[in-house]
């Protein structure tokens, strides 16, 4: 299946969905949207970072690794606390 057909499958559930839940009236769903959130969704399971990695097609777990800076940020916003360490 090609990317273009990716994203015209998720325009039409995007579509449907929205029906049922007005906020995804105004969101953009997309494959990468579907990528980045899978891949996230498998680090706050516990998945090794190196499975993440091969399941994206990543050659190294260093490209992987901007998963685990993202959802770090991600838990900082939500608790309220914000780090003090440089990365």
């Amino acid at each position: 299946m090609t990317h273009s057909n990716v994203a015209e499958r998720i325009e039409l559930a995007e579509g449907t969905a929205a029906k049922q839940c007005a906020s995804l009236q105004s969101r953009e769903v997309s494959p990468h949207t579907l990528r980045h959130t899978t891949a996230r969704h498998l680090l706050q399971a516990g998945i090794d970072i190196t499975v993440i990695a091969l399941w994206l097609g990543h050659e190294s777990p260093f490209t992987t690794h901007g998963y685990i800076e993202a959802e770090s940020i991600h838990e900082e916003a939500g608790s309220g606390h914000h780090s003090t360490t440089a990365r």
